[in-house]
């Protein structure tokens, strides 16, 4: 009940996504980046707010400065903005997952940014592997699965997966409703 903790106003703010407000969720993103602009997780998740509403230069701009925050090279970000010029959204998230899966350590965090992103990209049977093991790893990132992965930046991205046979498995024995 702290109302200057930026992780209650991050909270605050993905419940507004849960809500579909999505200009609700935006303001709160800017609330509490006021409040601390070097967190990368609300520039990440304003990114994603801003990518589902079609604005994708704001998009882009926030998913870059989340990542300059956490310590990306300056030729990385060169080459997902330049990926984004060329190719949009698609490009950027095509860009983002091969420098995912180049630097997965088997983290289930990052196991589950990686199938967000095959999510987001079409690639469901990928997608699944991914959350496969994320849950093996008992990762409790998972409760993201029904506001799609706004903390590594893809908006709805499991809506894709919603028909998929091993994704419903997966969400039956994590005794979640299909």
């Amino acid at each position: 009940m702290d109302p200057l903790s930026v992780p209650v106003n991050n909270i605050v703010a993905m419940m507004h996504r849960a809500g579909g407000l999505y200009d609700e969720e935006i303001e709160q993103f800017k609330k509490t980046l006021e409040m601390n602009p070097q967190m990368s997780l609300s520039r990440t998740c304003l990114g994603a707010v801003y990518e589902l509403k079609g604005m994708t230069d704001h998009a882009i701009e926030e998913y870059l400065r989340a990542k300059e925050i956490v310590g990306r090279g300056a030729e990385d970000l060169a080459a997902l903005r330049r990926a984004y010029e060329t190719s949009g959204m698609r490009g950027y998230h095509s860009k983002a997952l091969e420098f995912a899966e180049a630097r997965w350590d088997g983290w289930h965090v990052g196991a589950f940014e990686i199938a967000a992103l095959h999510a987001t990209l079409g690639h469901t049977d990928q997608a699944v592997e991914y959350l496969e093991k994320a849950y093996e790893a008992g990762s409790g990132i998972l409760v993201w699965f029904n506001m799609g992965s706004p903390s590594v930046g893809v908006g709805d991205a499991f809506s894709s997966l919603r028909s998929h046979p091993s994704f419903l498995d997966l969400l039956r024995r994590m005794g979640l409703p299909a």
